[in-house]
């Protein structure tokens, strides 16, 4: 019993170091000027990490405001270029329901330990 906990535990602080790298991640793309952020990831993934960090209310406007998953999404899309969906919403839908999890950006992510669509390092940028 207590090798299951120690597991759970585990996963948990797995998922929590994923949806921080998400968030950092989130943050470097929506930081830089419009069509200039590196994507080597599909737009479908570049939804999910949107929806994940809208998910934990972690980035704010101005005023201390989270911004909506549809906010982060115009941002991020802006920023790498990408041509925002019409409908975020029915592509998170569509993500949240897909019957196997191996696509899930958590479980690639925590198979390779990292980010598997790193964009470039943009501290320098």
């Amino acid at each position: 019993m207590q090798d299951f906990i120690e597991m759970q535990r585990r996963q948990e602080a797995e998922r929590q170091q994923a949806l921080d790298s998400f968030d950092q991640q989130l943050r470097r793309i929506i930081s830089h000027q419009p069509g200039t952020a590196p994507w080597r990831g599909t737009s479908r993934d570049l939804v999910e990490m949107v929806d994940l960090v809208a998910s934990r209310q972690s980035i704010c406007d101005d005023r201390g405001i989270p911004l909506s998953r549809m906010e982060l999404a115009r941002k991020a899309f802006a920023a790498t270029g990408l041509h925002l969906p019409a409908h975020v919403s029915s592509v998170v839908q569509r993500i949240r329901n897909r019957t196997s999890t191996s696509h899930s950006l958590l479980v690639r992510w925590g198979r390779r330990g990292e980010i598997i669509l790193k964009a470039q390092k943009l501290t320098n940028s």
